[in-house]
């Protein structure tokens, strides 16, 4: 969370911490008659507050809770036996101080309501003012990340398009090779062909050369022992 945010919250916090404290001075000095005496209330800028019963025999009273209090006082000795057997009911002369009392305590109530409406107001205001914060800046990190997505998958797909093409090319320059190879092979073979024919049309040329030449070779032979023969032939019969 930022330091702003914390502020904020740590602000509204307090605020709501002095709220209470304040209410709970309040209560304090409100119920101070209970600690120094009934007879005393009067004397007491801010008293409880003061309900008006219908009964006329106690026109104002205490709250059931003050008597509580009042009670749980005396156990603990705090208030003397004295200050507890005085009357709860205040004297007539003092009815209408505790009629304005009601009315001040009444419109103090109203005050403070409104007091708590406001801060309640202003806290929600800031909550919702840090809320719709936090939501804009939640967006702007979503943004800012689908950004980044987006620009990691544009990198990644302009990389393997890339790596797709060096691999087209590569494979186009080897089916290129591979047909100048295939190509030099078949030149290599028929030039192989073409030599071994010439070489057996040599070699054959030769053969029936050296061949005529030994029939010529075996005539010649054949002419010198026939010409031998004829003339032993003819010495004999010349004899």
């Amino acid at each position: 969370m930022p330091t702003l945010e914390r502020m904020a919250l740590q602000a509204a916090k307090n605020s709501i911490y002095r709220e209470k404290t304040n209410r709970r001075m309040e209560r304090y000095h409100r119920n101070m008659p209970i600690y120094v005496g009934l007879s005393r209330a009067a004397e007491i800028p801010k008293p409880r507050q003061i309900t008006v019963s219908p009964n006329k025999e106690r026109s104002v009273a205490f709250s059931d809770k003050v008597s509580k209090l009042n009670k749980k006082r005396l156990k603990s000795g705090y208030l003397t036996k004295e200050a507890c057997k005085e009357k709860e009911v205040l004297q007539p002369e003092n009815q209408a101080w505790a009629q304005v009392l009601l009315e001040e305590s009444k419109q103090q109530k109203i005050e403070e309501i409104r007091e708590r409406q406001t801060q309640k107001a202003c806290q929600k205001q800031t909550y919702e003012f840090l809320k719709a914060q936090n939501e804009e800046r939640a967006q702007e990190r979503k943004r800012i990340q689908d950004e980044e997505t987006q620009n990691t998958l544009r990198v990644r797909r302009e990389a393997e398009l890339e790596k797709e093409r060096i691999e087209q090319a590569s494979r186009q320059a080897r089916r290129i090779r591979q047909k100048e190879k295939q190509k030099a092979l078949q030149e290599r073979r028929e030039h192989e062909e073409k030599r071994t024919a010439l070489h057996q049309k040599v070699v054959l040329r030769e053969r029936r050369r050296q061949e005529q030449i030994r029939r010529e070779l075996e005539q010649e032979k054949r002419a010198a022992k026939e010409k031998v023969e004829r003339e032993r032939q003819l010495n004999i019969k010349l004899m």
